[in-house]
């Protein structure tokens, strides 16, 4: 049974289901490590969202309406219910679904090259371990729907190519 459950394929897979769970652990905390300005996005979200309107960005804040791009600020005013369901858990779980859904983009891509659902989710395993803990020492990105979006146009353009590539490789 041990044996079972240490081998790669059972192995790299369980990790990185532990990986995102560390991720949502302790999400709606005050003291998840953070970086500075999140009390200043929420703040901006919370303010504008009173005023009803997507623009101009609200702040009670000098110099601190336009610090941060307003997809921010208005996923976290859906995120938020518009004021109606403000919790940090709510206002983080958008960044960390564009994380997740940048993670599966690269443990997909790394599939479809190498073939092995090891080496993707290493690749998965990777992203989630490094990428946000190096840049920002933290779990919460905020640059996730950024990432996310000025990405996806590189991953369309792999997708392009892998499937040209798979069409045109002679049957086995």
């Amino acid at each position: 049974r041990l044996r079972t459950l240490l081998r790669p394929a059972v192995l790299w897979p369980a990790l990185l289901v532990l990986i995102g769970l560390l991720y949502l652990f302790g999400l709606g905390s005050p003291y998840a490590p953070t970086n500075g300005d999140e009390m200043v996005y929420i703040h901006i979200a919370r303010r504008t969202a009173e005023t009803g309107h997507w623009l101009p960005l609200a702040s009670d804040l000098a110099n601190m309406r336009n610090t941060k791009p307003p997809l921010l600020i208005w996923q976290a005013m859906m995120a938020g219910g518009w004021g109606q369901h403000w919790s940090l858990f709510t206002l983080r779980l958008p960044s960390i679904a564009y994380t997740f859904a940048t993670t599966a983009l690269a443990a997909f891509f790394t599939f479809r090259i190498s073939k092995t659902l090891r080496t993707a989710c290493l690749a998965a395993v990777l992203y989630l371990l490094f990428f946000s803990t190096f840049r920002y020492g933290r779990v919460y990105l905020t640059s996730a729907p950024e990432t996310f979006w000025l990405a996806l146009p590189m991953w369309w353009v792999l997708w392009l190519r892998l499937r040209a590539s798979s069409a045109s490789a002679p049957a086995a």
